[in-house]
């Protein structure tokens, strides 16, 4: 069941982030019928507020299909490219490190895996994660994740512009 609470929370600390850019259903309504998915609650309600792609230190893919990095295209390119199973949407890419990808499993239910390069073509040959990916229970886990990411990032960033490095002299 979708914590609505826990929605707003998360959309308040975003705000204070000044980061809020949502999606819009009709962006949602088209990635879910080009790539023949619907999307989980958590999902959709928590990128309504405010998309994932602007707090992230992903690669995020946009939801807007103009451009060549969107989730459509890399996902559907991932389909034919490697057999990625079509319950699955490729979120972002990590350099050519990593991947994130949402696993589709109901409109109430999705994980997201965040994987190694190799090990998606792994996963796409075999059906199995060899390297042992981070996996979030839903959505909403993985968006906490980034929140929290961010938050540090910002904090950090702040430490060093109070304390900048002294220079070597020698």
């Amino acid at each position: 069941m979708i914590n609505d609470k826990l929605i707003n929370t998360l959309g308040n600390r975003v705000n204070n982030l000044g980061l809020c850019q949502p999606l819009t259903t009709d962006e949602i309504f088209t990635v879910e019928k080009e790539l023949g998915i619907k999307l989980s609650k958590d999902f959709i309600d928590i990128n309504l507020t405010c998309s994932y792609e602007y707090i992230s230190f992903f690669s995020a893919y946009n939801f807007g299909l103009t451009n060549k990095q969107s989730v459509t295209n890399e996902t559907l390119s991932l389909r034919k490219e490697c057999n990625l199973p079509n319950n699955y949407v490729v979120l972002a890419q990590q350099d050519d490190v990593s991947f994130v990808l949402l696993k589709t499993i109901s409109e109430e239910k999705s994980e997201v895996i965040w994987c190694d390069y190799m090990d998606l073509f792994n996963f796409c040959d075999t059906g199995k994660f060899v390297y042992n990916p981070t996996i979030f229970p839903s959505f909403t886990d993985f968006y906490q994740f980034l929140l929290d990411e961010e938050e540090k990032s910002r904090a950090e960033d702040k430490v060093t512009q109070q304390f900048p490095a002294i220079p070597n002299m020698t």
